[in-house]
């Protein structure tokens, strides 16, 4: 393992490889609205490093993790505990505030072990799903071929969905 004072490396020292933990992490749909549930699952694993390593459940190592959801804005939305078994497994839903801001959000996962590795950051969107205004639909009248700088047909309509051509 390398030493720096800062700037520069002042020196090296051998370090054992020690036993670290792997996580994996999904949601259900990556894109969530402002006030839906949001469902959290994953494993924790350990893995054991050196010349007889080995993956594993973490068992003892990790009961807990403690999370905090951070949103696109750098503000802390949620912040709380999570059991994981002793399999290493954990599945968690919370709902998110309906005035949550738009963007990228952060979960910060963070095991409460002494092993290294034992945080987790996992993101996903929060945006808004608005219906549009209006349609445009366009389709040609006329049969190919097309060559550039020759003329083709086409013809072009535009709607308000509540009814309604577009003005010009």
């Amino acid at each position: 393992e390398a030493h720096w004072d800062g700037t520069r490396r002042v020196g090296w020292s051998r370090k054992d490889p020690g036993e670290l933990l792997r996580w994996f992490v999904f949601d259900d749909r990556k894109m969530y609205q402002p006030g839906e549930e949001v469902h959290v699952k994953g494993w924790i694993r350990k893995i054991g490093a050196g010349k007889t390593g080995d993956v594993g459940p973490v068992g003892t190592s990790v009961s807990e993790i403690v999370y905090t959801l951070t949103d696109s804005r750098g503000i802390k939305v949620k912040v709380g505990t999570m059991p994981v078994n002793a399999l290493g497994g954990f599945d968690w839903a919370f709902k998110l505030p309906k005035n949550a801001n738009l963007g990228n959000t952060t979960l910060m996962l963070q095991a409460l072990s002494p092993l290294s590795q034992n945080t987790h950051t996992h993101e996903f969107q929060i945006q808004e799903f608005r219906r549009p205004e209006f349609e445009v639909k366009a389709a040609n009248e006329s049969e190919g071929p097309f060559f550039v700088g020759a003329g083709a047909d086409v013809t072009l309509s535009a709607n308000y969905y509540a009814g309604g051509g577009l003005p010009n």
